[in-house]
This record gives C-alpha cells, structure tokens and sequence, in this order.
C-alpha cells in the first residue's frame, strides 16, 4: 500500500527485441488494497513512535467515524478492528501494520463481514496510509510532507488525490470531513464503498453522483470501448471481454477510464469550487485544463489554449525554493544534465555525502523524496504533453518562442524530478521519452545509465535493472540509426537522393516528429516499413516511432513486417502476439504466440543458456484478454510447446 503508485505513464517497455511506447502502472491496484509481498511487521523501520497530537486526533475521529456507520446499520465494530485503532493511536506501528493486512483480506473475502464490504474499510484504509507512512519516516518528515502538500491548496477547494500520501496526508490535516478543503481520491471513485463514504462526509456541501449516475459514466464508458474495439482502436492495456454473451472490462487502465470519466461529472457539477489534482493515472480529459499549482496543479474551469510564461515561472520559483532546504541550492534552470547525473551517482550510488548541500533526513528514506518526485514528475509530464504529438494542435505552443519557453519549463522539471530520485520508474521513463521527442539521444542513454546505476539492489519493491539494460541497448541501436548533425532540409536532401539508405529515413522522421509534423514523418514512416531492404534494427526504430504517437493499427503493421524480415526471430513474433493480444484480436495473438513458443524452443534446444520467453508467459499482463482462451492455457502448460 506504501509509495506514489498507481500512475499510468508512457514508456519504453522492451518488448522481446523492441522497445516500444505502452502504458503502465506501478505495483498494486487502484483502490490501494495491494497485500504486501513482504510481511508486515518486517515492512518497516519505525515498529514504536510517540503519536502527535494531531494524528492521535485525526485516528481518533475516523474510529468514532467506523463507529458511526456500524452503529447506522445495526452492527458493532469487530475486535480486529477496534485493535487496530487502538494500535495506531498508541504509535504502535509494528502491530498495527500486521492488523491492517488481516483487515485487508477480509475486505477481499467473499465471506467478509458486511462492514468491511462496505465504506468502513474505506475508513480503516485512511489511516493506513497515514500509519504506513510514520512506520517508514521520521514523524516530523510526515508532517512536512503533509504541510507541503496541503499547502498548495485553497480552503473550499475540492481536490483529487492520487497517491497513497496523497489521499492519506490530507485527509489527516483535516479538521473535520470538508474542513478546511474536500479530499477526493480519483482512484477508487467506481468502487461503491467509496463513493458510499464520500456522500456521508460531504453529502449536501457539494455535488455527488448518485449511483444512477455512477452507472451511467460505466455505461457510456463500455459504448466508447466497444466501439473502439470494433475499430481496433483500443489502448494497451484495455481488456475488453465476452462473458456470458455480454462484454466485460477488467484491468486497470479501464477502470480508470470509469474513475475518469466520474471525476469529470463532479468537476461538471460544482461550478463554484476550486479544483486541484494530485496525479496518480492521467486522466485525458484534465490535460487542457491543467496548470502548475505549487506541488500539484490546478483544473482550471475552461481548457487553456496554452501556458503562460508567467505559470512556468511561478512553477520554477515554487520549486527553487521548496528543494533549497532538502537537497540545497545548487539546481537551477543553468545545471546541466550531466551535473545532476553525476550528483546523482555521488548521493544515491555511492552513497557520498560528504558535499551533501540538503537536509540529510530528507535522504534516509525514500518515503520522504520518493512523492516529491512524483510530484514533479506530474508537473513535468502536463508541460511534455503539450509539446507531444498525442497534444492536439490548438494546445500546442503558438509559436518557436512559446514552444522553446515550453521545453526549457518540462527539461527543467524533468531534470528536479531526475535529481528528486534517480531510479524512480516514471521520472526515467517519461523523461527519455521526452529526451526522444527533441531528438536527445546522448542524454537519454545519460538517464539510463544514471538510473540503473542508482537502482537499489537491496530493496525488493525496485527490481528494474533488467528492464533497464533492456532500454540502454535500445537507445544504443537508435543513436546508432540517428545523426542529429543533420537539419530536416538536408535529411530531406539526404533521403530523397538515396532512398535506400533508411537510415536517413528514419532520422528524418525523428526531426519531423520533434517538430509537430507528425504527417510527414508518417510518410516517411510508412515508405521506410514498405521498403523490402528495411533490416530489423530499421523495422523497430519505425515500430517506436509509431508507438510514441499511439498509433497501433500502424506499429501492427510494422510488427507484421518485422516477422517478414526476421522470421526466425522468436521476439519478432513474441512482440507481435503481444500487441495482437493489447489489441483484442485473439485468434491473430495466439497463432503468433505459437510461432514464437516454436522458434524459442528450438533455439533453447540449441542453446539452454538463450532466454526463454515462455517463462512467466501466465503472468504477463499484456495476454489478459487471452488468460480465458483455452488455447493460450494449453501454451502456459510447461512442455506443451
């Protein structure tokens, strides 16, 4: 439950051979349920503290308030649960967090107690998110955060907390339910327990939907998705399902399409409240509406034609001052890249301090910088959305000086966030997409290198490093591909003279791209995939490209002709049922998923060393719309291919 988790971001995920643009998640679901992996009484640092007056306040009422709901329907509060109060409340925090896993399998139980099927767990859960964050930090760094936090927002505002201390922090700071602002969290708003508790404690201050109205964003929402599947126009990550002759939808990225699309009608139906957004899972519809609002952003009331250069200058001084004191003074809008990787591998890789200009309890746990990042990380990514081709035109910088202001504001972000935490999974990944986009290829292997460099090798919860050289070989391959010495009027020169050589194909595309001339560069694109004498390398550059801009239909295409070229590539095929399984077309994922299952036992057979990649085939969460398909059963079967 513990960490800024639940953010969607765009990535470069190595796909067998290839790397391409996907979304994922962090670990855990979104109603932030996940059971440890870990037991919870060896999770934490902190077993006993001394509970300020504040929390021992805030636990206090959000008993009375388990207390109260129980009451209203004719029950009492189990013992399980009364303990757990009573724990948190005295600082043990050791024991308490041991009692909130067993509540939490109770709430997951089909045999559960009706309170804990209901908003009481909700309850509960609020003060786990506070509890876990004393057990892994200093009292007063949880405090800070939550000062920090809470400080960027308004009294009477309604706002939309994403992560766990997001939702958590907050919520303790209040002097009463609405008292002094509204926390929503906008991950677990299709989860009727939760709304339950929302129309409780606000019910009649502001507007709430109904569960009629809940229904209605699930059933507009499974119109949408059918539709687009029909098309094949679903997003990955999207598992969309018969059922009984009925369509179903499961997953995380559809979920929070629902939570999206309510988070909406209440942002529609309070026209007299200020809103903010702590980000966890984008969610698209804000993205015009958004602008930086000290460590989090405001949803202005009409969407924002652009960002104005006094917005990214209040953002800049925000965060100037706020890091001075927890990481010192040094990082400016002048601190290049590679002086920021370099502290990064002193601080978090070597572990040297001895130049150390911060706060050095900020850096003893990553629960104190860790959201901090996060943070930044949202504020970076809103400014790259609009400099992204996913960004429609009228969004995008009105002209070269707008759009050079622009990306000075996210590299800047992007560069605070990098130094925040190095290996954070959405700081690394969204920044070398970012670094791809303006054609950056020397300082995304930087990012790279920096971030495997600094992964923990001892915690448990980061275990990337694989999927880390996995991306340092891809940038190798694409700067390989790329000569950046070259301006689009002699790429254009270059490729027309010698269309055989894709190379300036393919760099010419990138300059298109970096530019907001997406239609070119996908005629580029297109004439390099159509080019029999395209090689795999070539295939897989134009595969991420297209990937970057979300365009699916075509990266099939492509992942197709990369069989053609390599056909005794298991990847080439692997990568292609993978995207075929994204997309929902069964039949077409699993043929190619055998073909690859056939190339990679024959090359086993030959090399027992070469990597498998039936292995963890079951739990690869690309196959979810096949999990039910016998076929793909028979394929998960050890000795079956």
């Amino acid at each position: 439950m513990a960490g800024t988790r639940n953010r969607l971001w765009l990535k470069l995920v190595p796909m067998g051979g290839l790397a391409v643009l996907l979304f994922s998640g962090l670990a855990g679901n979104l109603f932030g349920d996940s059971v440890p992996s870990i037991p919870p009484e060896a999770r934490y640092k902190n077993q006993q503290v001394t509970m300020p007056p504040e929390i021992v306040a805030f636990v206090i009422e959000r008993g009375n308030l388990a207390e109260s709901i129980a009451r209203q329907q004719q029950l009492e509060l189990s013992p399980d649960i009364i303990a757990y109060f009573e724990a948190v409340k005295a600082g043990r925090l050791g024991e308490s967090q041991v009692l909130a896993a067993e509540l939490q399998k109770q709430a997951k139980t089909t045999n559960s107690t009706s309170l804990l099927k209901g908003p009481v767990w909700q309850v509960c859960l609020d003060v786990v998110l506070v509890a876990e964050a004393l057990a892994d930090s200093d009292t007063d760094q949880v405090l800070a955060r939550a000062r920090d936090l809470t400080n960027s927002l308004v009294p009477g505002c309604i706002y939309f907390g994403g992560t766990d201390p997001g939702r958590g922090l907050p919520t303790m700071l209040c002097t009463a339910p609405g008292e002094p602002f509204f926390v929503l969290s906008q991950n677990p708003l299709a989860d009727g327990r939760y709304m339950d508790l929302l129309r409780r404690e606000f019910g009649g201050r502001i507007w709430l939907p109904d569960t009629n109205e809940v229904q209605q964003c699930y059933t507009d929402y499974m119109a949408d998705v059918q539709a687009r599947q029909a098309k094949g126009r679903l997003e990955p990550g999207e598992d969309v399902r018969m059922e009984n002759g009925k369509p179903v939808v499961a997953g995380q990225v559809a979920v929070m399409k629902i939570n999206g699309l309510i988070a909406k009608i209440i942002f529609d139906h309070n026209p007299d409240r200020d809103f903010y957004v702590e980000e966890s899972f984008p969610l698209d519809w804000m993205y015009p509406y958004l602008s930086p609002h000290g460590l989090l952003m405001k949803v202005n009331r009409v969407p924002l034609q652009e960002l104005t250069a006094d917005a990214s200058q209040q953002d800049e001084a925000f965060w100037n001052q706020l890091l001075a004191p927890k990481i010192g003074d040094w990082l400016g809008s002048k601190t290049s890249l590679a002086d920021i990787c370099e502290y990064a591998q002193k601080v978090f890789a070597r572990k040297d301090l001895a130049n150390f200009k911060g706060d050095p309890r900020f850096l003893a746990q990553k629960s104190n910088y860790m959201p901090y990042s996060h943070w930044r990380s949202a504020i970076a990514g809103m400014y790259a959305w609009r400099l992204s081709p996913q960004c429609p035109a009228s969004y995008q910088p009105k002209d070269a000086a707008s759009r050079k202001r622009l990306t000075a504001a996210a590299d800047l972000a992007f560069r605070q966030t990098l130094a925040l935490c190095p290996y954070s999974p959405e700081a690394v990944f969204q920044y070398i997409n970012f670094l791809l986009q303006v054609n950056r290829i020397d300082d995304a292997l930087l990012v790279a290198n920096t971030a495997l460099a600094c992964t923990p090798t001892d915690d448990p919860n980061f275990n990337g490093s694989e999927q880390l050289k996995g991306l340092i070989q891809q940038l190798g391959n694409f700067k390989k591909q790329s000569d950046s010495r070259l301006n689009v009027g002699q790429l254009e020169q270059a490729f027309r003279a010698n269309l055989a050589n894709l190379a300036n194909g393919v760099a010419l595309a990138r300059q298109y791209l970096s530019s907001g001339q997406t239609s070119k560069a996908d005629q580029v694109l297109d004439e390099i995939v159509a080019n029999p004498a395209a090689t795999g390398d070539i295939l897989g550059t134009a595969a991420q490209l297209y990937s970057q801009q979300g365009k699916l239909d075509k990266l099939e295409r492509v992942l197709v002709r990369m069989t053609e070229a390599t056909p005794e590539s298991p990847e080439a095929w692997f990568d292609l049922a993978r995207l075929r399984a994204v997309l929902g077309k069964k039949p077409e994922a699993i043929t190619a998923l055998k073909q690859a299952l056939a190339l990679n036992a024959r090359r086993l057979q030959a090399n027992p060393a070469a990597r498998d990649l039936a292995a963890g085939l079951a739990k690869d969460g690309s196959f979810n719309s096949l999990k039910d398909e016998a076929e793909f059963k028979k394929l998960t079967v050890p000795g079956t291919h």
